[in-house]
């Protein structure tokens, strides 16, 4: 219909529609030469349309008001979670750098005194170093377990 118009002419094409209803409507209620009674209950007629078409509209206003009210307070609720589980996820990604960097050192250390054993000929002086290499691994799973559970 008016697709090759543009913004501003659809515009003012609808404001002369509405201006020809408009002036439509004002010269049907000038025609109205019956008696008065008559013109008067039409009169009223029309005053209780009017009247209920505002009332429709403030109530209809209204329930769009509650309903955006609900949708953006249902919006406000999803950001702030996601948020906070955005929030969460960083505070792990960096508890997990922290564990990996510090795991990471302990397994060097693991692993730099294993070559050390094999050089021990005490039997009593092999195991409790083998101890201590396994409380050294227990560390660090625990710490892991830690990072895990907790």
């Amino acid at each position: 219909m008016y697709t090759g118009l543009s913004r501003e002419q659809r515009i003012l094409a609808r404001r002369k529609r509405i201006q020809e209803r408009l002036a439509a409507m004002r010269e049907g209620d000038n025609a109205g030469g019956k008696e008065g009674e008559k013109k008067e209950e039409v009169g009223k007629g029309k005053a209780q349309i009017i009247e209920s078409k505002r009332k429709l509209y403030k109530f209809k206003h209204r329930t769009d008001q509650d309903v955006s009210s609900v949708r953006v307070a249902g919006d406000e609720r999803e950001n702030a979670h996601r948020v906070a589980e955005e929030n969460t996820r960083q505070e792990l990604r960096a508890k997990l750098l922290a564990e990996a960097e510090q795991s990471a050192r302990q397994n060097a250390a693991v692993a730099m005194r294993w070559a050390d054993l094999f050089s021990i000929d005490v039997p009593q002086d092999l195991y409790m170093e083998i101890e201590r290499q396994r409380m050294a691994c227990e560390k660090i799973i625990g710490s892991k377990d830690k990072l895990i559970h907790g």
